[in-house]
Formats: structure tokens, C-alpha cells, sequence
């Protein structure tokens, strides 16, 4: 039985569709267009009173089997026209409307196309979707379809022409370009339908997969699973067609099809081409005026060659830097091949990639990484696309990262940090050269970067404070000149709008300076660094100039409020022959004060650091170093890291902190607090259970501050560090791993941040995930069932007991050891039948592989040694009952299946419930015996007394059967002339007397003396029938003709 669910949604889209009514309206518009016509014809016209009468039939709510007959009812309702007579109705010269809406892609909005048929003598006229007079004309011919072609001027000789193939005279497909509405109307099969609120429905897979291969065809977009057909009650035609997909919340997805001006359609002939014959039916290659059939020409050479603009080495490899492209050209031979396609291969995908260049008609090729890889191309052949002759490979040599030069290096410059103006820095060569620094709209920052791993120096010159003017790092060496500079830059940040203010830079210098006052540009690197800054490789940069004594790195931009994060992390400075040595001063220079002492916070977390930053006054003391103190080294103490000096958390509480020189100075003091991170919600320590962004499944841990969680294979353990500001608890691995979580007691789900990242993994990457869900893993199953003790045929039902009793995962399969001992109804049930005696071991197990298992034993039945028949009088008279008791020895036997019968019917029977009905005067003797063997039997001598019965014996007896709603009916007829009718499905009973016989029928009446029942009997069955269709009263019943009952 199909869902009822989609039945009515079925219905209740034909409804909206406009399949209620007998009207017609344009699939598009609120009116209908006009048929064109040159000659008004006469409408053609059905008599409605000439056609056949269906039989009414009957309403139901569920797909029925019953076919229709042409039965005439017995009643003056109206006339329902059946599917099965209006598939035999003439649909010359109609309108149809097709409408279509399918999705080509799941992410893709619905595509909705429209088109209206005419059906006008033999053709099928397919209107324009412009509505301009435009017509496709269809005609079968020799029982296949044809599509009209008009003279083609190419043709030196043009003609008019039939075609159903194409170019290589490829089949056209025609049959399915448009809706078929004889081809429909053929292969409709109307016993495939029933009839469930006021539609003709079928969803029959056959029927169905018939009509999409045929009918459908021109709807390949869709997958129609059901279909609803309206039929006009009035005029029996089919007036709506309705196909729809398996699932009934699928709006995206439909076929609808509305006939109308059926027998009235017209078309003016003066536009109809003449109908295909043998003169006019034709290939594509004669329509077109070749001499054959065309035959496709693949490539036989493809040839790669490098632009002139590209770098090739001198053996042959295209050079690149990485990131940098090359344009390459490609060659086929013979020039007139007609199958152009070719298909890109690169050998290593992470070294280069090969992409067509839609702007400049070659191919590109894009340097990733340094290494060497091939590229080539495949053409396609007659084996198919990629299978066809093979270019030369082009090898890509991709170059290295450019190395500095460093010959001269006097300088090599670390940042440690900027206050106002103040940039620190700190030369990793030991020359004690002197050296300070200033910069202007700058930061120094460590972290959050994937090119720099140290503290770097970002400029922005977009951005807002500072000195008016350009964003710079100047570096003043005193006496000492130099006259190169070398450094690797990049963007510091990656990601949408965190670089916007470099198109609006209008330079990047390197500029000198003798007085730090006024600055000449040496080096005009603004196009270069456009050119080449990344977020993904850092680049060099290395200029040299005139000998000077100040150098500085110069950006302008003309606007502000910008992002840009232009950034290095060293400097290097060169000096050559030319260059005025500085003359190192004979007296120790002193630290004269630490400035701008700073942590990157003052409140830390337990087992947390936070970087420091300073200045060294003068930065060429003799002696920059320095040490940190801490007046509370068990609260915070300070550490040093490649990433240089930081400030560690170890228990909760507060510390003043500074840094002291050798030379005793101090810097100023800062109160650090160090807190322990907020303490987990009891409700985390739990496991929980749901998938992450790509559906992997994932069951999740957390115990004590670890958290173990597993995605199919993969395990990852994270430790706890802090609740973040959002609420969530945030758990960390040296990998690199994060995972924020938090609980929601209303709705008992573990949520997710969306910064969560586990491995390739994510979970809530989109703040769409519902969250994971508590997880209590199954200890043990106990299983019983529901009987002590199983007979052959008898059935049970296992139940099962889980540990704990909140188990999540609760659904089990069931198998049984021997299915011939004992069977499982169906996969999933647990429900059992028992097969035969024996021992069976009954296994259930949930997903997880934990199982219970029961023994269930099937006994083989015990026999009785006797049977004792008694009853409470054994002398009756006709028409009278008697039941009989059966005792069985002994009494707790399993076998207790008897047989009654009676040695002489005629004067007396008996039923299969034991009760005796005297029929006639005499003696007989009533026989019980074991059905599966009748050599153990019990007997009752019954004498009767009186006149004989009024139905013959051989009648009476209990019949069943079915009214025509599918209601069980029970008549019981006895020897006096009684009947009681029952209809069991509503409980409903009446008890009739015989009225008189007429002919082979007896009539019985109720107690008002209304004949009511006629009953025709045979040996074993009789015909119930009455005067009118339904009976209403005590008792309800719907028999039409009449119903047939079996003893």
C-alpha cells in the first residue's frame, strides 16, 4: 500500500494546478492565446448519452486490485467517467500544455520550462517560447517520428525535408523533444491505476519506468515515480496529467500536462508543410547536399611551444619563479580536424598547474612550488574524450626561493619592539656596530602568521595616527655607511580584506640620508613588490646605492583607513670597499635605561605565556643584555625562546616583573595576575556522539582536562587550556588541533566554535552544525522471550533488557543459529516462528558489536491417550443445539486439533465448534477424533425427536466471506429456518426468519416482517444478496449484486 501522505499531496497538486475544474487555462498566463486559422472548422462534438456507462466505483482509501466493469448501477447517481472509457475517446485535433520544473544540479534553483502542442491532423505543432509564429511541426511516418526542416541555403540544390537524424546520422531523439499524446494515450495501461480522491492514480515501478522510457522521454530531467490523471465527469475526456517524483515534499520537480479545446482545435493549413513521404523523408547528409555522410576528423599531432616571452634554459625547460606564469601555444594538425578537444595533464599538481587562458586563446601554466614536473596534452578520438594522440612534454623547472647576498653584511637586524617612534632593534652580529632606529605608522607583532615566524616589522601607510607623511623604517648607523640592503617581505596577514590598502600605495622607495632630515630616493620598488607580494612565499628584496650612513624603507598611500600589513622580520646591510668604516669608540658604552618594558598582557592563565618587549638605551650599549626578575618566581617567571624573552604563568596569584641590564639598570615595574583557567562544566566530562562537516562519524571524550575524540580511524587528544569569551572551553594539541566546546542544557547538545579544527577535520566550520549529542556506550544485553515453552508453528517475540537502561544505540539485529529449528519473519524483526523440535540460540547485537544471546527450545507436540465426549443432554429435538465437551487424556497434552463428525447428517450435524443441530427424528453418533490421528477418538450417542428441519441439512452450517468494502461476513444457517449475519469488522449482528422459498432462492425477513435476505446455497457455498446496495440499521453491509460465502 502506497503512503497515504503522498496520495493526497498527489491530490492536492492537481487541485492547485487547476485540475478541479472543467476548464482550460494557459499553463503561463491567466488567458488562453489563440490558435491560429485560416478557416474556421466545425468543433467536433460527443454525445455523452452514447457512450458507455462506467460502473461507480468504489471509494477507497488504499490502491485496490479490482479491475472496472461496465455493470450498470443500480441507482440514479451521477456518473463518474472512468479512466479505462476515456482512454478509448477520440483526442483529434486538441491543445496540450506542458509544463516541466527539474533541478540539473542539488545546489541549483529549479529550472521551469513551458510549452503548448497543438494535435491538428496527424501533426504535433510545438508553438515558440516567444510566442512569434515559430512552430516545430512533428508527423509520424512508417511509425516512427519525424521533425520538419526547412530549405537549408547551404544546400546548393535546397530542399524541403523530413529528418529524425542528425549530423553522422546521429538519431535526433525526436520522440523524446516532445509530448506524445497518441504515443500516451497507447501506452497507458488503465488496469495499472485506482482511484483515491477524485484522481486516477499510478504508481506502479513498471508501469512507471515504461512510461518515462516512452511518454516521458522528452522529461529526462525528471525521475517520475507516480502519476495523477484527472478525468472530466462530464465529458469523460482526460483533461490533466500530473507526474511526480518519489518524494512528496519534492516541489522542485514535476510534469504537468492540461488538454483542452478538445475536437475544437484548429491550425491554418496554409502554414502546414506537406506531410512526410518517400520523396520528402530524407538523412541529414542529402538534406544538407553532401555527398555522404560526414565523418569525423580527430588530430593526428599536437604540438606544445613556450611563448616567446617565456624563459626556456638551454636544455629546453621553461623556468619559472614561484608564483610567476608562462604562456604556452598549442598546435593540430591537420588544420581542418573538426574534433578540437584536448585535455590538460600536468605530472606533479603541486609544482605547476596547467590552465586554459580563456583571454589570450593558449594555456598557462602557474610555477606553485620549486621542482621540476611535465605538462603535455591528449585529444580525443573514436574511443572517446582523452583517448586520442598525445602532445610533446614541455618540462617546467620551477626555481628556488632567491638566496641574499650577503658579501660585505655589517648588519643583520632582529625588532624586538616600537614605542611611539622608537623602533627597537638588535644586530645578531657580534661587531657591536652602532645602530638605532625609528619607525613611523608601524607595529612590531609575533604570531598569527603563516610566512613569519619571529617578531616582525609591519608598515601602513593607510593607516590612521602617527607623523603625517609616509609609513617608513629608518635605520641610523652613525659613522657607519653601507650600501646594499637585502630582506624577505610579505603580506603578515592572509585572508579577505586584510590587504585592500596596497592598490591604493602609490610608492615603495628605498631612500638614504646623510642628516636624517632630508631623504633621496635610491630605489623605486614599487612595482616589483606589487608584482610579487604573497601571503604564501616571502620574496627578496635587495637593493644597493651610493655609500650613506641612513637607510630607510619608505611606503605612500593616498588614503586612509586602509588595511595593509607590507611586513619583514630582518634587514640585512651591506658595505662594500667605498664605504667609511665606523671608528669603535675606546670607552664601554653603558645601558643607560630599559624603555617601553611591556608584556603582551598583564593577565595570564596558568602554564600560559606572554611575549616581552623593551628598548635598550643606547641600542649599541656594550652590553645589551638582560635578565628578568620576578618577585614571585612560583606565580610567574620569566623564559628565553627563539621567539625570544617571555613571561610564564605558574600558580594563580600576582608578581611584580622587570628586566634589569648587567649593569643593574632597571626598567620600570609591572604587576602581572595569573589566573587558573575557568573550571570545565561538569556536563563536558561525558561522551558524546554526532559527525563532523563531512558527515564522518565522531564520538567524543572528555575526562578530567584531556579529550579524546575519534573520527572513523583517526584519534586526536586534546588538552584543556580556557574558556574563551564566547562561552566555549578550549581544548589544544601540539599539532596544532583545536576544538571549542560547550554544553546546552536546554536541549542536552555538546555545540561547537566554529574555530574548531581536528586534523583535515572541522566541525562547525559554518555555524550550521547541531551538535553533538550524549553517547552512553551499551555494557550488556539480556534477552528473554515470551512463552516458557514453543510448539512447532508456534510464533514469539524476543525482548531485550540494555546496560544501562539509557543506552543510546538500541537498535538490534536479530539471527537465529539454525533456521530450521527457528526463523526470524523478516531482517530487523523480532518476531520468530518455530520451524521444527529442537535447541536454537537466539543472537542480538546492536552496532557496536555488543551482544546478548538466549536459548529458546521448540518441544515436540504430546498426543492424548484418549478422548471423553460429553454434552448436557443427549436427546434433543429438531432445530434444537447441544454443545459437546471434550476432555483429553491427559489433560496438559500439546496436541489438541479434533474432528467432529456425525454419522448420519440428516439427522443431525455438527460444526466445527462442537455444536450439535438436530435436523430430524432419529439416532446418530457423534465422533471426536485427534486430527493427527484419528485412531484416538471419543463418541456421544444423540437421539432427535420432533418434525424435520426447514432448510435441508446439507445447508446449515457456518459460512464466510467479504462485502465489496472488504468487511468479513459470517451467516449462520440453522436447520429452523434462522440466519444470523455478522459483520465482524464493525461488530454488527442481526438474526432473519425464513420467509418462503422462490425458484432455488430462499428470502428471509427481519422482525417486522420486511423480506430482507435472499440466499441461493450450492453444495458448499451460498449467494447473500438484498434489495438495495447498502443495508443500514443494526446491521451494515455493502453487496451490490450479491456475496459469495464459503462453508
Amino acid at each position: 500500500m502506497k503512503n497515504v501522505k503522498k496520495i493526497s499531496f498527489i491530490a492536492i497538486a492537481m487541485l492547485l494546478a487547476g485540475c478541479g475544474n472543467n476548464t482550460s487555462e494557459s499553463l503561463g498566463t491567466d488567458t488562453e492565446k489563440p490558435i491560429p486559422s485560416d478557416t474556421p472548422t466545425e468543433p467536433k462534438t460527443e454525445d455523452p448519452k452514447t457512450e458507455p456507462r462506467p460502473t461507480e466505483e468504489p471509494i477507497t482509501t488504499a490502491p485496490s486490485t479490482d479491475t472496472e466493469t461496465d455493470s450498470e448501477p443500480e441507482t440514479d447517481a451521477p456518473i463518474r467517467k472512468t479512466l479505462a472509457n476515456a482512454l478509448t475517446l477520440d483526442y483529434t485535433n486538441s491543445t496540450a500544455q506542458v509544463g516541466l520544473s527539474y533541478k540539473m544540479e542539488e545546489e541549483l534553483e529549479a529550472t521551469t520550462e513551458y510549452f503548448e502542442e497543438y494535435h491538428y491532423n496527424g501533426y504535433t505543432i510545438v508553438n515558440d517560447f516567444a510566442d512569434e509564429g515559430n512552430y516545430l511541426f512533428y508527423h509520424d511516418y512508417n511509425n516512427e517520428s519525424y521533425l520538419y526542416f526547412a530549405p537549408d541555403s547551404s544546400n546548393p540544390n535546397p530542399v524541403e525535408a523530413w529528418l529524425n537524424k542528425g549530423v553522422k546520422d546521429a538519431p535526433l531523439g525526436i520522440e523524446n523533444t516532445y509530448f506524445s499524446l497518441p504515443l500516451f494515450l497507447s501506452e497507458l495501461d488503465a488496469t495499472k491505476a485506482y482511484f483515491i480522491q477524485g484522481l486516477y492514480i499510478i504508481d506502479d515501478e513498471a508501469e512507471m519506468a515504461k512510461l518515462n522510457a516512452s511518454s516521458f522521454g522528452f522529461a529526462w530531467m525528471n525521475e517520475c515515480s507516480s502519476l495523477a490523471i484527472a478525468v472530466d465527469n462530464t465529458t469523460g475526456y482526460i483533461t490533466q496529467v500530473m507526474a511526480l517524483p518519489e518524494d512528496p515534499n519534492d516541489d522542485d520537480n514535476f510534469v504537468l500536462i492540461k488538454l483542452n479545446n478538445i475536437g475544437t482545435t484548429v491550425f491554418q493549413d496554409s502554414l502546414l508543410p506537406t506531410p512526410p513521404s518517400s520523396t520528402n523523408v530524407m538523412e541529414y547528409w542529402q538534406y544538407k547536399g553532401w555527398d555522404g555522410p560526414k565523418v569525423d576528423k580527430y588530430p593526428t599531432s599536437l604540438t606544445l611551444t613556450p611563448d616567446t616571452s617565456a624563459t626556456v634554459d638551454e636544455n629546453g625547460k621553461v623556468v619559472l619563479d614561484i608564483e610567476k606564469e608562462a604562456q604556452v601555444t598549442y598546435a593540430i594538425l591537420p588544420d581542418d580536424a573538426d574534433k578540437r578537444h584536448v585535455t590538460l595533464h600536468v605530472q606533479d599538481e603541486t609544482i605547476a598547474s596547467l590552465n586554459y587562458d580563456f583571454g589570450t586563446q593558449t594555456l598557462k601554466v602557474t610555477a606553485l612550488k620549486e621542482g621540476e614536473t611535465e605538462v603535455w596534452i591528449r585529444g580525443d578520438s573514436a574511443a572517446g574524450e582523452d583517448t586520442g594522440v598525445e602532445s610533446n612534454h614541455l618540462t617546467i623547472k620551477v626555481n628556488p626561493l632567491k638566496s641574499q647576498n650577503l658579501e660585505g653584511q655589517v648588519y643583520g637586524l632582529d625588532f624586538t619592539g616600537i614605542v611611539e617612534t622608537n623602533l627597537g632593534v638588535t644586530n645578531t652580529l657580534a661587531n657591536s656596530l652602532p645602530v638605532t632606529a625609528k619607525a613611523n605608522k608601524a607595529k612590531v607583532v609575533i604570531g598569527n602568521s603563516d610566512l613569519f615566524a619571529k617578531k616582525a616589522l609591519i608598515l601602513n601607510p593607510c593607516q590612521q595616527g602617527g607623523e603625517s607623511g609616509a609609513a617608513y623604517a629608518a635605520f641610523d648607523f652613525d659613522d657607519q655607511e653601507v650600501s646594499s640592503v637585502s630582506f624577505y617581505y610579505g603580506y603578515y596577514y592572509a585572508g579577505a580584506n586584510t590587504n585592500d590598502g596596497m592598490n591604493n600605495v602609490t610608492k615603495i622607495a628605498i631612500e638614504t640620508s646623510a642628516d636624517g632630515e632630508t631623504w633621496t630616493e635610491v630605489a623605486d620598488i614599487t612595482s616589483e613588490v606589487k608584482a610579487n607580494i604573497s601571503t604564501k612565499n616571502l620574496k627578496l628584496m635587495e637593493r644597493s646605492f651610493a655609500p650613506a650612513s641612513k637607510v630607510r624603507v619608505a611606503l605612500t598611500s593616498n588614503m586612509i583607513g586602509k588595511n595593509l600589513s607590507f611586513a619583514f622580520d630582518h634587514i640585512d646591510f651591506m658595505a662594500d670597499e667605498n664605504c667609511h668604516d665606523h671608528t669603535d669608540a675606546p670607552e664601554v658604552i653603558e645601558v643607560t635605561s630599559i624603555d617601553g618594558f611591556a608584556l603582551g598582557s598583564e593577565t595570564i592563565k596558568v602554564g600560559k605565556s606572554t611575549p616581552v618587549s623593551y628598548l635598550i638605551n643606547p641600542a649599541n650599549a656594550t652590553d645589551p643584555s638582560v635578565v628578568g626578575v620576578s618577585s614571585n618566581e612560583t606565580v610567574a617567571k620569566f623564559e628565553s625562546t627563539e621567539a625570544g624573552l617571555v613571561l610564564k604563568g605558574l600558580s594563580a596569584g600576582t608578581a611584580e616583573v622587570y628586566l634589569r641590564a648587567t649593569n643593574g639598570v632597571e626598567s620600570a615595574k609591572v604587576t602581572v595576575t595569573v589566573s587558573e583557567p575557568a573550571t570545565l562544566d561538569s556536563n563536558l566530562l561525558s561522551t558524546f556522539r554526532g559527525d563532523t562537516d563531512d558527515s564522518k562519524d565522531t564520538i567524543l571524550s572528555i575526562s578530567g582536562t584531556t579529550m579524546t575524540v575519534k573520527i572513523e580511524e583517526e584519534t586526536f587528544v586534546l588538552t584543556y587550556d580556557d574558556k574563551n569569551e564566547d562561552g566555549y572551553y578550549m581544548f589544544y594539541n601540539d599539532a596544532g588541533d583545536i576544538c571549542g566546546v560547550k554544553y546546552s542544557t536546554y536541549n542536552s547538545t555538546l555545540s561547537f566554535s566554529s574555530t574548531t579544527k581536528l586534523g583535515t577535520h572541522t566541525i562547525n566550520a559554518h555555524n550550521t552544525h547541531d551538535g553533538f549529542t550524549k553517547y552512553i556506550v551499551c555494557e550488556s544485553i539480556t534477552l528473554s522471550v515470551d512463552k516458557d515453552k514453543y510448539l512447532p508453528g508456534d510464533k514469539g517475540t524476543v525482548s531485550a533488557l540494555f546496560t544501562p537502561s539509557n543506552t543510546t544505540v538500541k537498535e538490534l539485529t536479530y539471527t537465529s543459529s539454525d533456521e530450521s529449528i527457528l526463523k526470524f519473519n523478516m531482517e530487523g524483526s523480532k518476531t520468530f516462528t518455530c520451524v521444527a523440535p529442537g535447541t536454537a540460540t537466539i543472537t542480538a547485537t546492536n552496532e557496536e558489536g555488543v551482544f546478548g544471546t538466549i536459548e529458546v527450545t521448540v518441544s515436540e507436540k504430546t498426543r492424548p491417550s484418549s478422548i471423553t465426549v460429553t454434552s448436557s443432554k443427549t436427546e434433543i429435538s429438531t432445530g434444537e443445539k447441544v454443545s459437546l465437551s471434550v476432555a483429553f487424556d491427559p489433560a496438559d497434552c500439546d496436541d489438541k486439533d479434533i474432528t467432529y463428525t456425525s454419522s448420519d447428517e440428516t439427522i443431525a450435524t455438527v460444526n466445527k465448534k462442537g455444536e450439535v443441530t438436530g435436523l430430524a427424528a432419529g439416532e446418530v453418533d457423534i465422533t471426536v477424533s485427534l486430527t493427527s490421528n484419528p485412531t484416538i477418538s471419543g463418541t456421544i450417542h444423540i437421539t432427535v425427536s420432533g418434525e424435520a428441519a426447514i432448510i435441508d441439512a446439507g445447508y446449515c452450517g457456518t459460512y464466510s466471506g467479504y462485502d465489496i468494502s472488504g468487511a468479513t461476513v459470517i451467516v449462520e444457517v440453522s436447520p429452523d429456518g434462522t440466519i444470523v449475519v455478522t459483520n465482524e469488522d464493525s461488530s454488527e449482528t442481526g438474526t432473519y426468519t425464513f420467509s418462503k422459498p422462490v425458484g432455488s432462492y430462499y428470502y428471509f425477513h427481519d422482525g417486522d416482517g420486511t423480506e430482507t435476505f435472499k440466499i441461493y446455497f450450492t453444495a458448499d457455498e451460498l449467494e447473500l444478496s438484498f434489495s438495495s446496495e447498502e443495508l443500514e440499521g443494526t446491521l451494515t453491509m455493502y453487496c451490490g449484486e450479491y456475496i459469495s460465502l464459503s462453508k
